[in-house]
């Protein structure tokens, strides 16, 4: 598609895979995930972006309603995907003219939007008249310009194998074009993994747009109750492909409370292997003297390598920390050849969230035999059983319009702060930023075999879930309800007690 070279706004990543909460009774092990003075790591906007093709979303007609129909939506983004497959995969701008209808459709009218579900874009002109056909012309126009004015302002000149002309904002793309690279080496050796869990989960209050290993660790403490006694360099962590450095974020970890004289030091980095395709790992530390001497590292900061570090395939990066209680070393892999659908696209292409939308599986870079026994480690951290193969899900399959199912924000904050989704084995999880009088992430957690377990994808109005017994930990029973105000407005009400029973503690009015 027109937007496949080009590295989307890398630097949100920090921020974001950050944002997560402290400890709290009854928490799932990737719940306590980092602190909450990392939490504010927010820069006023990204500094390594590349520009969208699509650089913004138009606001639409004043006189056009926003749709209200999750249904209609849902065909249209169908039926402009097929016609730009059919009727469109020839023309240079045909993807992106198509991306532009999807993502910009509440500038259209309900009846502009139905003629291009039965007739196709171009010949819904011929079936329109008045209003609708404005509607429609409206948006062409639009998409026309956006589609034209990038193509001929994002250039894609390759020189010896390197394209030259991608920028991270301020820094160039080093690496040569490959939309599709082969991960040569494993990230952790093999033996010394236990589990691994694909993106998409719902947990602190977002959808998690990374997959993660969980190392063995034999009999060592899955809490955090005893005090940290420094980096065990017990579990080496490798680059999984030549690569370069881009960014190192240290954060001070909050996992083990105040029980340790000073909260030990995590690194995330980020690197990119091509002009499509990056990767972070974090939960490392220490770092070895070769990324360690391309410093300093301000602590909290996302530092940005003026000379990008090459690192060969199988070097070591650093290690796993032995500071998250969960065990995990997280590895996320974003393609920008790929576009991700959310029910609220124009959110996830707003500068900060574009991560999402390059979300990809990344057990899948991995050669077959390796990539397989991936697969067959698939772990419900949540129902603490071992799924074992299936499909290698991502953020966006959760994120579902016209439902209650997917990441909820308030108006004006910058991530997230309810979500919900299911676990590879099926449990209802409905998991909040933070708790109105303890400030801790926590979970609800419904197994099927609940009296209230409904799917929240097939929740399109009202319902109320409660804690069941098996699943509630040390926290005393707690409810949720749901109230489905429109496809993109949410109420939630939590607090104790169960649905029948209940005294509330807080009330939240969110929207996709």
């Amino acid at each position: 598609m027109g937007g496949a070279m080009k590295l989307k706004s890398i630097l949100l990543l920090p921020a974001l895979m950050l944002l997560l909460a402290g400890c709290g009774s009854g928490l799932s092990e990737t719940d306590i995930e980092a602190t909450a003075e990392v939490k504010a790591v927010l820069t006023p906007e990204p500094t390594w972006t590349l520009k969208s093709t699509l650089t913004s979303t138009p606001v639409p007609p004043a006189e056009v309603e926003p749709s209200t129909d999750p249904g209609l939506d849902l065909r249209f983004t169908a039926a402009v995907d097929q016609y730009v497959k059919s009727s469109w995969s020839t023309w240079s701008l045909g993807e992106q003219m198509g991306q532009c209808f999807i993502i910009n459709a509440a500038g259209m009218t309900k009846e502009s939007k139905e003629a291009v579900i039965k007739h196709g874009i171009d010949e819904a002109f011929d079936t329109l008249s008045g209003e609708q056909l404005q509607s429609l012309g409206t948006m062409w126009d639009l998409c026309e310009s956006k589609a034209t004015t990038s193509s001929s302002t994002v250039t894609t000149t390759v020189s010896d194998g390197v394209a030259d002309t991608k920028r991270y904002g301020d820094y160039e793309c080093v690496s040569a074009s490959d939309p599709h690279p082969i991960f040569t080496h494993p990230v952790i050796d093999i033996e010394l993994i236990g589990k691994t869990m694909p993106p998409g989960l719902a947990s602190t209050g977002m959808l998690k747009p990374h997959g993660y290993f969980f190392v063995k660790r034999g009999g060592e403490s899955s809490g955090g109750e005893a005090d940290w006694s420094g980096y065990p360099r017990s579990v080496p962590v490798y680059a999984p492909i030549t690569s370069w450095l881009r960014t190192v974020h240290p954060y001070r970890s909050g996992a083990y409370g105040n029980q340790a004289p000073e909260p030990p030091i995590e690194y995330m980095l980020i690197f990119e292997v091509s002009c499509e395709v990056y990767y972070k790992l974090d939960h490392l530390a220490p770092l070895p003297d070769v990324i360690k001497e391309a410093g300093p590292f301000p602590m909290g900061e996302s530092t940005q390598l003026n000379t990008p570090l090459k690192i060969e395939g199988g070097e070591l990066v650093s290690y796993w920390s032995g500071v998250n209680p969960g065990g995990n070393v997280d590895l996320g892999v974003y393609n920008t050849t790929i576009e991700r659908t959310y029910a609220n696209q124009s959110r996830y292409a707003d500068g900060w969230h574009d991560a999402w939308l390059n979300e990809d599986c990344p057990f899948d870079y991995f050669p077959e035999k390796l990539r397989k026994k991936y697969y067959e480690l698939f772990y419900d951290m949540n129902a603490g059983t071992i799924a074992g193969p299936q499909d290698c899900r991502t953020s966006a399959q959760s994120d579902i319009l016209g439902t209650v199912q997917g990441a909820w924000f308030e108006p004006g904050k910058y991530g997230s702060v309810f979500a919900i989704s299911t676990s590879m084995s099926g449990l209802v999880l409905a998991t909040f930023e933070a708790h109105a009088e303890t400030g801790a992430s926590f979970a609800i957690k419904v197994p099927p075999e609940d009296a209230t377990y409904i799917d929240p994808s097939k929740i399109t109005s009202k319902h109320c879930y409660q804690t069941h017994e098996a699943y509630s930990g040390n926290m005393p029973p707690m409810y949720i309800n749901l109230d489905l105000v429109s496809p993109t407005a949410l109420q939630v009400e939590y607090g104790t007690g169960i649905c029948n029973e209940r005294t509330p503690v807080e009330t939240l009015s969110l929207e996709r």
